[in-house]
């Protein structure tokens, strides 16, 4: 019987009341020309500054568009603004849930259901929490609940800090199927924390091609450092989506259902990967996507795992988003009237394994906000050192995880 496998993404942002000093309108694209390219540029954006020398990389660019789109509704002004460029995400300045991004969020939403098929498992949730008798606008929360199915619930950050973080933690936990059980730890929250944005992504599925294995075999993999080690390399010869060029090659691999794939760029030299990430652009990415065609290819692959852990908060504000992070001009006004929130930490979190039968990954994200012709050849596709992927939704390009491997 095969083993279940699962990719999930948490997005957390948690808001704190704080004494900030001090409405942008949206468009309406087609969700699969605003929200992917949205989340192709973004997971380019934080790849280059999240990239440490020597280490692996997992993060979920999906995930945290998902719920810094929903702090971005309840921003005003120029905060509004820098969050919006940020994600790349059209100016938001109404509180109507049947305009970009708003809509479009809600369409996608329902269309990676979708996608996932009869033999997959994907689901996207959504959750506020709110400080007891602490008064919230009303058009926001109807907004979130509409647009992002966000419910609202109440806790007591102020007499019951931890038992509200373990409220939460249970949230997380129940739709990552116990792989995320602790997303915030002691001392995130305070008696100042106000309200808790959580999103969830749970897609669970198998290789639509899955690879044998009596297949895999021991062989070395030269790992970012230039050291040689043995790792078991998956094998399979198949049809897939492919492209090529002088400097390095792409390929696609399916789930069950054809709508979600990872795709691996692996360049050509085994010390190039550091050249490839250098070119990768947004335009770019989308020309290679677009240029993958059909071809029966000979395919290694390691089975790895991979993990990350890292704070948010000076990543995103360096991209431009430098007020939500600001006690003294941050306006989130169009959450409460007043400009009482901040943005004072954002966390993520994320795993992810891959090996024959598919791929298993979590992720999570908090951000606390605080008071203040001729047939060629088969091509040989031979992953035995350090490459990017991408595990997406094809049709919107949506973009659920990225990352890097350097050493399986």
């Amino acid at each position: 019987m095969h083993r279940k496998l699962w990719t999930v993404a948490i997005l957390l942002a948690t808001l704190l009341a704080t004494q900030a000093a001090g409405a942008a309108r949206l468009q309406q694209p087609d969700p699969d020309q605003s929200l992917g390219r949205a989340t192709q540029s973004l997971a380019l954006d934080l790849h280059t500054r999240l990239a440490r020398p020597g280490e692996n990389l997992v993060f979920s660019p999906y995930s945290i568009t998902s719920a810094m789109a929903m702090t971005l509704a309840g921003a005003r002004g120029e905060t509004a603004r820098q969050l919006a460029s940020v994600l790349h995400l059209p100016l938001p300045t109404g509180e109507d849930p049947s305009v970009e991004p708003h809509a479009d969020y809600r369409l996608l939403n329902q269309r990676l259901s979708e996608a996932a098929g009869e033999m997959n498992r994907l689901v996207v949730a959504n959750a506020l929490w709110g400080q007891a008798g602490f008064s919230f606008r009303p058009q926001y929360l109807a907004l979130v609940e509409q647009a992002y199915g966000g419910g609202f619930q109440e806790v007591d950050f102020v007499g019951a800090t931890d038992p509200a973080r373990l409220t939460i933690n249970r949230w997380v936990a129940e739709r990552t199927e116990g792989l995320i059980e602790e997303l915030l730890p002691p001392g995130v929250l305070t008696p100042d924390s106000r309200l808790v944005l959580t999103n969830a992504i749970y897609f669970k599925g198998l290789w639509l091609r899955p690879f044998d294995k009596q297949m895999t075999a021991e062989a070395p993999f030269t790992t970012g450092e230039g050291r040689s080690k043995p790792v078991p390399l998956m094998h399979q010869t198949n049809r897939f989506r492919y492209y090529e060029n002088e400097s390095f090659q792409a390929l696609a691999l399916p789930y069950e259902g054809d709508a979600i794939e990872l795709v691996v760029l692996l360049p050509r030299a085994v010390d190039g990967l550091p050249a490839l990430e250098a070119r990768l652009t947004p335009a770019e990415l989308e020309r290679w996507l677009a240029a993958m065609t059909p071809r029966t290819v000979r395919v290694w692959l390691p089975r790895f795992r991979i993990e990350s852990k890292f704070g948010l908060s000076d990543t995103l504000g360096a991209l431009g988003a430098t007020d939500a992070f600001s006690a003294g001009a941050a306006d989130f006004s169009g959450m409460t009237g007043g400009r009482e929130l901040f943005i004072s930490a954002v966390v993520h979190q994320a795993l992810i394994i891959v090996d024959e039968e598919g791929t298993e990954a979590a992720a999570a994200t908090g951000a606390v906000m605080g008071l203040t012709g001729v047939a060629p050849p088969e091509p040989e596709f031979r992953a035995d050192h350090p490459f990017l992927f991408l595990l997406r939704e094809r049709s919107s390009g949506a973009v659920l995880f990225a990352g890097r491997l350097l050493e399986p």
